[in-house]
């Protein structure tokens, strides 16, 4: 919560200026943060909802436009994502901005990323430009990434999510630089997707032909960064207990 006015409507101008919020919902929750800010409760739950999913607009346009990238995926077809430079990029947006949808993302910008930001202080209403800012540097280092395509062939299942997987989450006790990271996405039972950098192979080499017990490793980890949905094919593989948080 930003308890500065000034702070906050410069916020929601910047968030309308990039298409996050739309007018109506910009206008609609100045008068919430009044109402808060006040310690006026009344109605309020009845509106949380709506504030909450107030950046669904642009988050549906990104999805849309990631949406061929996905069907590649899905079908195995990842050298088309990284042939074209206009799928690569659509799909990197997307994951960065699933990522910065959660809460894990602050810690993670907290402990990580805490120059990008004046101060210590992270505030979950930044989430959007913290978003830009990995993809600006993204951008500009696009060639020198590549999707890398998981295929499993173990008796366990991948679960899949609505978050990707970020590295220092992926990879436990390695701190990254800006530039130094990774994403971990699956996208069916048997198959996944690794954004890394060109050149990096040897670090990730033992998810990208993942045994049993690294399969089981990766949907931990998934686990942990999953907001509200995480989905498998069986009922049964959400009933084994090892498929709780247990990394953070």
């Amino acid at each position: 919560q930003c308890l500065d006015r000034a702070e906050f409507e410069s916020y929601m101008e910047r968030a309308c200026r990039i298409g996050a919020f739309s007018a109506e919902f910009a206008s609609f929750s100045q008068k919430v943060w009044s109402w808060k800010n006040a310690g006026l409760k009344h109605e309020l739950r009845e509106i949380d909802r709506y504030v909450k999913n107030g950046g669904e607009k642009l988050m549906c346009e990104i999805e849309n436009e990631a949406w061929p990238a996905l069907d590649l995926a899905v079908a195995g077809q990842v050298e088309k994502i990284n042939e074209e430079a206009e799928l690569k990029w659509h799909f990197a947006k997307y994951l960065v901005y699933q990522t910065m949808r959660g809460d894990k993302f602050v810690e993670l910008f907290k402990k990580i990323f805490h120059g990008l930001f004046v101060g210590n202080h992270i505030a979950s209403y930044v989430r959007y430009f913290a978003a830009e800012r990995v993809l600006c540097y993204l951008r500009q280092k696009l060639s020198d990434v590549s999707f890398r395509l998981i295929e499993n062939t173990t008796a366990e299942e991948f679960l899949t999510g609505d978050n990707p997987v970020f590295d220092p989450m992926l990879n436990r006790g390695y701190t990254p630089r800006l530039g130094e990271w990774a994403f971990y996405f699956p996208v069916s039972p048997r198959r996944a997707l690794l954004l890394i950098g060109n050149g990096a192979e040897s670090k990730y080499e033992r998810f990208l032909k993942p045994s049993s017990n690294e399969v089981i490793e990766l949907n931990c980890r998934l686990c942990d960064m999953c907001v509200s949905q995480i989905h498998a094919a069986h009922s049964t593989v959400l009933e084994k207990d090892v498929y709780r948080q247990r990394w953070v």
